[in-house]
């Protein structure tokens, strides 16, 4: 009895939230049109933001292809210093995402340091170029020189194996790799003298005390490459 006596209150509150949601419909009307109008701003908005920000980016890689080709003039006219203050101002404005214009950029720098022999610049900008645009071969190629120069053989000939894989075909790599390697031997065998003559120098300092020196021990290398060390009179 109860639930069919609740039965009129809900049909006379029906037409109650009808006749409110029907009280002013030119109202509701507005404020659709309202928010639609205010949605198509916003949309239109961002999309003349993107815009305007694209073609700024266009407008700097535009003034940082010039500066480069700017600064290539001047390096051909052997004016070097005056060539990197182009490239670097290239490098400040071209965008983030050109990549290989961007690498060719720091090439053509690397180039400018390497002819007033500032050798660490040069490996620097040879370097970011490489990670830019990792088939770059000559960038590596011109990197493993920069190396040489520094005397750097092992460093050098991470490059030429680089190069190897890249199928640089502009010079020998296989007998470029030969010389390195033994450059590179023989560097290490003079480091390895250099460091046995100063502790010769030291043992002798200590052993002399006692009436021996370093002569009375003897260095023999093992098969497997390790060393011992022997006493003889």
């Amino acid at each position: 009895m109860e639930e069919t006596g609740k039965e009129p209150a809900q049909d006379q509150a029906k037409p109650a939230e009808a006749e409110k949601d029907n009280a002013n419909p030119l109202e509701n009307a507005s404020a659709e049109i309202k928010e639609n109008t205010e949605t198509s701003e916003d949309k239109a908005n961002e999309e003349d933001k993107a815009e305007q920000k694209e073609a700024a980016k266009e407008k700097s890689l535009e003034k940082a292809l010039e500066k480069k080709k700017e600064g290539n003039e001047l390096f051909k006219a052997e004016k070097y210093h005056d060539a990197l203050d182009c490239y670097t101002e290239a490098i400040d404005l071209i965008p983030d995402d050109a990549g290989k214009d961007k690498a060719a950029i720091h090439f053509n720098a690397g180039m400018a340091y390497g002819r007033i022999e500032d050798i660490n610049s040069a490996i620097n900008h040879y370097s970011v170029a490489v990670q830019l645009k990792p088939d770059y071969s000559k960038a590596f190629y011109q990197r493993m020189m920069a190396y040489q120069k520094k005397e750097e053989y092992g460093s050098a000939l991470e490059d030429v194996r680089k190069l190897k894989e890249l199928s640089f075909a502009e010079v020998n790599l296989k007998a470029l790799e030969r010389e390195l390697e033994a450059k590179e031997k023989e560097k290490m065998e003079k480091m390895k003298n250099q460091v046995f003559g100063q502790l010769k120098s030291l043992g002798n300092s200590i052993l002399g005390k006692f009436g021996m020196s370093i002569d009375n021990f003897k260095l023999n290398q093992n098969q497997d490459g390790s060393y011992n060390i022997a006493y003889q009179n």
